[in-house]
């Protein structure tokens, strides 16, 4: 199929997907470790952490919508991809309730000091704009 028989599409320009900076690695890792501890089991899954979850914990492929800046650095920069902030916000949040309620049980999956910082970085994940 030739695309010049759409004129629609060969007079359309395409532009590359915007990313929204959102942490460094080594706090995204303690992000998505708790979400993959308490993600499957209490919340519904949101695609933007899930996606990032895979991205961080498993090592999944998914250059077209997470960025890192240097695989190698704890240190390096975590972007995701714009379409994806308001999904990652609602997972975030739903995440900050299951942490609460697991350190609230008498037997919590979560370090303290992880789940602490989970649901702070939760926090300033949810006031990008």
């Amino acid at each position: 199929m030739n695309i010049e028989t759409f004129p629609e599409y060969t007079a359309a320009t395409r532009q590359e997907p915007s990313f929204v900076h959102i942490g460094q690695v080594w706090e995204m890792e303690i992000l998505a470790r708790v979400f993959a501890v308490l993600g499957c089991t209490n919340l519904i899954v949101s695609d933007g952490l899930s996606f990032l979850a895979d991205r961080l914990v498993h090592g999944a492929r998914h250059e077209s919508f997470v960025q890192i800046s240097d695989q190698d650095d704890d240190h390096g920069d975590v972007d995701i991809g714009a379409y994806l902030l308001d999904d990652l916000q609602d997972g975030c949040a739903q995440l900050a309730v299951a942490i609460a309620k697991d350190q609230c049980s008498t037997e919590p999956r979560i370090l303290r000091a992880a789940a602490d910082h989970a649901s702070n970085f939760c926090r300033e994940i949810c006031h990008l704009s």
